[in-house]
């Protein structure tokens, strides 16, 4: 997998966490598809940033509680069929 893809699922996943649902683990791998220890891993390079990731009954969510995951939240607020079409838009460019 390139590092743009890498990238890409990172933002969606992104995208995912700040909506207003939780998502277990495997809810995330299956919109992803990707594994569940890749998630995993995920989560927790978020949390090593500073990240406030909500784990409730087994559900996850990014919390808008501190100064990095607010500005980021409030930069990324684009529905899925936006994102798609911004990634494809990435993905034309040479």
């Amino acid at each position: 997998m390139t590092e743009q893809a890498k990238i890409e699922r990172l933002l969606r996943l992104i995208n995912l966490l700040i909506g207003p649902f939780y998502f277990t683990i495997n809810e995330l791998a299956e919109k992803l598809e990707t594994t569940e220890r890749t998630i995993f891993r995920y989560i927790q390079t978020f949390q090593d940033a500073g990240f406030v990731i909500k784990n409730e009954n087994s559900r996850y969510k990014l919390i808008k509680e501190n100064k990095h995951s607010a500005m980021l939240y409030d930069l990324l607020h684009f529905s899925q069929e936006e994102a798609f079409i911004l990634s494809k838009a990435i993905h034309s460019v040479d």
